[in-house]
């Protein structure tokens, strides 16, 4: 669902009829709740719980995006980028924590290093795979279709969610 961000210019023109205007109120939307969720998690100092948090982050983000592409305007999606700001912050934080917490300290800044890549790679690839898909199918499916996937991901994760929380919130991990 990352790459619905490279998406949305086209999201503000083609779903809202909105433009650069509507493009900026989705994306400060994002911002917002980014910003909102950070200050809350940097108290948190724990990595207790974290896995739950990132599970249901996954549900989030992906029931946001499901809610933006199906409001009845450009402000109501705002606000549905909003939460998804907080969900997709919350989950790339407990991530990188988790990755952190559960790898040998010498092998770190390699993991991470991998873990950027990705993170900054798979969007793009997946943006590219939605584009495409939106010129046969539209791009609200196409962007629907992978809130879908990430909500069928959510499933698995919440059924894992035990094993992987003991694995990944061990104290002094590595």
């Amino acid at each position: 669902v990352r790459p619905v961000i490279e998406l949305l210019p086209s999201i503000a023109d083609k779903v809202f009829q909105a433009g650069p205007t509507g493009l900026s109120l989705m994306l400060s939307g994002i911002g917002v709740g980014a910003v909102a969720a950070s200050l809350v998690l940097a108290r948190r100092g724990q990595t207790q719980g974290l896995t739950k948090l990132l599970v249901w982050s996954t549900f989030g983000t992906g029931l946001c995006v499901a809610a933006a592409l199906q409001a009845p305007s450009i402000k109501v999606a705002a606000v549905a980028f909003c939460f998804m700001g907080v969900c997709m912050l919350c989950g790339n934080v407990s991530a990188q924590t988790l990755v952190q917490n559960s790898v040998a300290p010498q092998m770190r800044a390699r993991v991470l290093g991998l873990f950027i890549v990705f993170g900054h790679g798979l969007p793009a690839l997946g943006a590219l795979v939605q584009g495409w898909l939106a010129t046969f199918f539209g791009l609200p499916a196409a962007v629907g279709g992978s809130a879908i996937l990430m909500l069928a991901f959510w499933v698995w994760a919440m059924l894992h969610q035990r094993a992987m929380s003991v694995e990944l919130e061990q104290a002094n991990a590595g």
